[in-house]
């Protein structure tokens, strides 16, 4: 990526739900690709984050297109297993069923810390396996370093990556490239009017779409 590319293309992604007033302000601002969670995290403080139906109305009413993300936690190894993977593409599909999303649509999953190549390898990997075996390949994405996105993408696992990209301390963002298949990349944290967002930029890959 270089400056001109970040010039070119506005996306982001948040946790917070959107009003008309914050879609209304991303519309003007230049943001076209939207990043938001398909569902929630686990544990009695987790966020309610997910997408609904009255934000989906405004993502068509404003023109604006989302990409999903899927994160129920991914924050340390030991969630990363075949049996967690079977379970969350299982309820990444219903809430895209739910939601009125195309069964073709991209999910990113979310990888939500600086995973080690043995990690990944051993843990990180499996999940994605047991992904693919639920939902069509070419509607897995991976969200995390890019180490993990060039692991996965070698591995025939992800079909493009979201690259956390502006966590600068991460071991597996160091010296790495970018991966080929990038459609995202998070570069900072920003605001827009009320809205906090993570910025980011977008290449021809983006999945992002208007909901039907």
């Amino acid at each position: 990526m270089n400056t001109e590319d970040m010039k070119k293309e506005r996306a982001c992604d948040t946790c917070t739900r959107l009003t008309p007033e914050t879609a209304d302000k991303l519309k003007k601002e230049g943001y076209t690709d939207v990043g938001r969670y398909l569902t929630n995290c686990k544990g009695p403080k987790a966020l309610d984050k997910k997408i609904t139906e009255e934000e989906k109305r405004l993502f068509q009413e404003f023109g604006l297109k989302v990409f999903p993300i899927f994160q129920k936690s991914g924050r340390r190894a030991a969630y990363f297993t075949g049996e967690q993977g079977l379970r969350d593409a299982t309820e990444a599909k219903t809430a895209k069923e739910q939601m009125g999303f195309n069964p073709d649509a991209v999910v990113f999953f979310a990888v939500d810390y600086d995973a080690t190549l043995s990690d990944i390898r051993g843990h990180i990997v499996p999940y994605f396996r047991a992904i693919i075996s639920v939902l069509k390949p070419d509607s897995v994405g991976v969200y995390g370093s890019r180490m993990v996105c060039l692991e996965l993408e070698k591995e025939g696992l992800a079909a493009v990556s979201f690259v956390a990209d502006m966590s600068h301390g991460y071991g597996g963002n160091k010296g790495k490239p970018m991966p080929k298949n990038w459609a995202y990349a998070q570069i900072k944290g920003n605001k827009v009017g009320s809205l906090c967002i993570d910025e980011c930029v977008k290449s021809e890959r983006a999945t992002a779409f208007i909901p039907a």
